[in-house]
């Protein structure tokens, strides 16, 4: 599932995601990812590919953008989905982003992790 947050009308792939509601965006994850898998021990229905990781909204330029996202939206915003979508709904696949980095500088910025 695409589960971009969709602030901009003017962003043309808008119909593909939940919204701009991180939590409503978290539990669809979740949700469309366990129905796709399934509920079998040892096999999956389907493999579920959540994407696209991370801060990706913007349609012109996106191969290369830098995504200038504050660590605070980082959190709050862009990750509550994906956290749900690999941790609770055991998603089998992630697709990247296209855009060059997230914070600004960098993959992360200097000195910035995701964890910790």
């Amino acid at each position: 599932p695409n589960v971009n947050i969709f602030r901009d009308p003017r962003w043309g792939r808008g119909q593909e995601t939940p919204g701009e509601d991180p939590t409503l965006s978290a539990a669809y994850a979740e949700r469309f990812i366990a129905g796709m898998q399934g509920n079998d021990s040892r096999y999956l229905k389907a493999s579920a590919s959540v994407k696209h990781f991370l801060a990706y909204s913007q349609e012109s330029g996106r191969e290369g953008f830098a995504a200038a996202v504050s660590v605070q939206d980082m959190w709050d915003t862009y990750l509550p989905a994906f956290e749900a979508a690999i941790v609770q709904g055991k998603a089998s696949g992630l697709m990247c982003s296209y855009n060059a980095a997230t914070f600004g500088r960098g993959v992360f910025g200097p000195g910035r992790h995701l964890c910790g």
